[in-house]
């Protein structure tokens, strides 16, 4: 699926990855060392509630793996990559979501089985 989106596969990149989230204030930064910077906010300014809350939830979908199957839009204060392919976005659009990574992400069609916590 992934060659078919993206046909134009780039050298991968090592670096050190740091980041940061505030759960309540629902704000969250990423660094991958000098190549790609993300800083992302829910949205705010709008009166009643600040912060302001939508959230999106794609029944059947992969792309919010949490227990809600949902996610806070956000806003991208910041996205911006010096890598093999350059970008600056400002105010552009975010996602704030628990995620599970893996080959095997459930979604409507695949339930994976849960091994019991050991003691």
């Amino acid at each position: 699926m992934l060659a078919v989106v993206a046909p134009n596969v780039k050298d991968p990149v090592f670096c050190p990855i740091d980041f940061d989230f505030d759960l309540e204030q629902r704000s969250a930064r990423v660094r991958f060392g000098d190549v790609v910077e993300s800083i992302t906010e829910t949205l705010r300014g709008i009166d009643p509630p600040d912060p302001y809350r939508v959230l999106i939830k794609i029944p059947g979908g992969m792309e919010y793996t949490n227990d809600s199957g949902e996610a806070d839009i956000a806003s991208a204060k910041k996205l911006r990559s010096t890598g093999a392919i350059p970008f600056d976005i400002t105010d552009g659009h975010s996602s704030l979501a628990y995620v599970r990574h893996g080959n095997k992400v459930e979604t409507a069609e695949y339930r994976p089985a849960v091994a019991p916590a050991s003691s």
